[in-house]
C-alpha cells in the first residue's frame, strides 16, 4: 500500500495498487471528498461546475486529448458527498498517465470566460438529463427520502442558481476542495506494481483520519413521475457495509432477480442501489400503469421467506463476485471503501456472505411501509 499526498494540494485519504494480472488495462480512481452537499447556499451545481473546470487545463479538452492518445478514457461525475475522476489505459501507458490524472487537481485560477464556458456545459448537461424521465425521478426520489437541504437537492445542481454562480464562487470552492479535501487514489489492473515509482513522485504525508459519515435525516418514500413510479429508503452507512449490501439484497428479492418471485420480475424496471458517502439509496422504479400490482408486491415483501431471500442473497454475491472482474469497478470501489474506511472492495462481497435474513426483512418493512 503506498500513503501519500498530492503535494501541498490536499491530504490523500490513502492509496492502493490492485494487480490483476490477466487484465491489459489499468483503471486508476481518484475520489475527491466534496460533492455536491457542500455547496454554499444560494450555490447549488458549483462542484458540479468544479468538476468541470478541472478539465480546463490550457487548451479544451487537452487532458482528454493527452489520455485518448494513450488509447485510454478519463471521466468524471459529482455525487453528494464525493467528485469521482477515473482513468483506464493500456497498462503499458499507465505510468505516463499518473502525472495527467495529477494535473486535474492542481490549484489553478480560470478566468471568468471560461467559468462561462462551462457553466454553460453544465446547464446543457442538466437539460439533457431532463429528458430522461426515470433519471428525474430517481434524482426526485434522492430529494423526497432526505429531510435535510444540502443532501436533499439535486447533484448536478439548480439551473437558476447554476447560471448566477460567478467566477470567484466557483474559483473560491475549486481552491476549497484541491487544498483542503482528503483523497483516494487506486489503481488496478495489469502490471500496476510499477506504477509504485510514478505514485511516489507525488509527495508523501500521513492520510487524513477526519471526516464521519453521520447521515442526515431520511425515511422511505414513494413517488409518481411521467410514466414511472419509484419507491425507495435511504440507509446509513455501516463499517461492514452490511446495510448497502442488505438493500440490494432486499431489491433483488422484489425484483425475482434471484427466481424468488418467478414470473412477476418484469414489474420492475429498474432497481435503485446508488451510494454516497454519507448514506445510500436503494429501491425500485416501475412503470406507472402497473403502481398498483408493483405496490402489492412491496407489501407482500415482508413475507418472503428464508429461502426467497437466501437465493437474492446469493445472486447480491455473484454480482459482486463479478464485478471486480471489472478493473474500473475494483478501481472505483476499493477506493470508496477506503475514503469511508468501510475496509475495501472485498468487504462488499464479505458483506454478502455474512447478511442475515433478519437484515433484509428490516428493509423490507420500511419500503412496505411507504408503499
Amino acid at each position: 500500500m503506498i500513503l501519500a499526498s498530492f503535494a501541498a494540494l490536499a491530504w490523500l485519504q490513502g492509496s492502493s495498487c490492485l494487480p490483476v494480472p490477466e487484465s491489459n488495462e489499468v483503471a486508476l480512481c481518484v475520489i475527491l471528498r466534496a460533492g455536491s452537499s457542500g455547496d454554499p447556499s444560494g450555490q447549488s451545481g458549483v462542484t458540479h461546475l468544479v468538476e468541470h473546470l478541472l478539465f480546463r487545463r490550457g487548451e479544451p479538452g487537452s487532458l482528454d486529448s493527452a489520455i485518448e492518445a494513450l488509447g485510454g478514457r478519463l471521466e468524471a461525475t459529482t455525487y453528494r458527498d464525493f467528485i469521482r475522476i477515473w482513468v483506464t489505459v493500456p497498462s503499458e501507458h499507465a505510468p505516463v498517465a499518473v502525472p495527467i490524472l495529477g494535473r486535474l487537481l492542481e490549484p489553478m485560477t480560470w478566468t471568468d470566460d471560461v467559468v462561462e464556458q462551462e457553466k454553460r456545459m453544465v446547464l446543457q448537461e442538466l437539460r439533457l438529463r431532463e429528458l430522461v424521465p426515470s433519471a428525474v425521478l430517481k434524482e426526485r426520489l434522492w430529494q423526497a427520502v432526505f429531510d435535510n437541504e444540502l443532501y436533499g437537492r439535486p447533484t448536478g445542481g439548480i439551473p437558476s442558481e447554476i447560471a448566477a454562480l460567478t467566477g470567484d464562487a466557483a474559483r473560491e470552492r475549486a481552491q476549497q476542495i484541491l487544498r483542503t479535501a482528503p483523497i483516494t487514489v487506486v489503481a488496478a489492473g495489469g502490471k500496476v506494481e510499477g506504477l509504485r515509482a510514478a505514485l511516489d513522485t507525488l509527495a508523501r504525508a500521513s492520510p487524513n483520519p477526519g471526516g464521519g459519515r453521520e447521515a442526515p435525516p431520511a425515511s422511505a418514500k414513494r413517488l409518481e413521475g411521467e410514466g414511472y413510479g419509484a419507491i425507495g429508503v435511504a440507509l446509513p452507512w455501516d463499517q461492514e457495509a452490511l446495510s448497502y449490501v442488505a438493500g440490494q439484497v432486499a431489491v433483488e428479492a422484489l425484483a425475482g432477480r434471484g427466481d424468488s418471485l418467478a414470473g412477476r420480475r418484469n414489474l420492475v424496471v429498474e432497481p435503485v442501489w446508488e451510494p454516497s458517502g454519507a448514506a445510500c439509496l436503494v429501491g425500485v422504479l416501475y412503470r406507472s400503469g402497473e403502481a398498483e400490482q408493483v405496490l402489492e408486491l412491496v407489501r407482500e415483501g415482508v413475507k418472503l421467506s428464508d429461502e426467497d431471500i437466501e437465493r437474492a442473497r446469493e445472486s447480491v454475491q455473484r454480482q459482486w463476485e463479478r464485478s471486480f472482474e471489472d478493473v474500473e469497478s475494483l478501481a472505483f470501489w476499493e477506493a470508496f471503501a477506503r475514503a469511508w474506511g468501510i475496509g475495501d472492495a472485498h468487504s462488499f462481497t464479505q458483506a454478502a456472505r455474512n447478511l442475515k435474513p433478519e437484515h433484509v426483512r428490516q428493509i423490507l418493512s420500511q419500503l412496505a411501509g411507504a408503499a
